[in-house]
């Protein structure tokens, strides 16, 4: 699956999440959802349970906890990453695409200030797919029901 990450995992363990039956009822509902738009006639979006992660913080500053939730669908050998984001009473509030094959690869960090942080890796022009080396760290922002991205990609360490 997704390989090539020790250091990136071991520096953005995300907070634990003890989620409600309403909660785990919800994440499957925004998951199944997500694999059902991205599924295609070449293949069936599934998910990777493996990757699932969770983060709880104040999103839109209402003094309550929204969850935070990181998973990844592959579609054959071909992988996408979304945050999603339960607000009040399991409420789906957002869901963003934020890393592919590819493109970028995402490990939750946890939330802070209002912000959900993700470290990030990004491919350098000789990495293979597997393998990311440059590490990042970027930040997301609820605004609605719309996820942004702040300062995307700030470079950490490069490799």
């Amino acid at each position: 699956m997704i390989a090539g990450f020790a250091l990136l995992i071991l520096a953005a363990t995300p907070v634990r999440a003890d989620l409600s039956s309403a909660e785990s009822k919800a994440v499957k509902a925004l998951i199944d959802s997500q694999a059902k738009e991205d599924s295609t006639r070449q293949g069936r979006a599934r998910e990777f349970v493996g990757g699932r992660r969770f983060a709880r913080g104040d999103l839109d500053a209402d003094r309550k906890d929204e969850l935070v939730v990181l998973f990844t669908l592959e579609r054959g050998n071909v992988w996408s990453q979304f945050l999603g984001v339960l607000g009040l009473g399991s409420t789906p509030l957002a869901r963003k695409r934020v890393g592919k094959k590819g493109e970028r690869k995402v490990e939750l960090a946890g939330t802070m200030n209002g912000s959900i942080e993700p470290a990030t890796g990004t491919y350098g022009g000789a990495d293979a797919l597997c393998c990311p080396s440059i590490r990042g760290h970027s930040w997301f922002v609820l605004r609605g029901t719309v996820l942004e991205e702040d300062n995307a990609d700030t470079i950490v360490v490069k490799h």
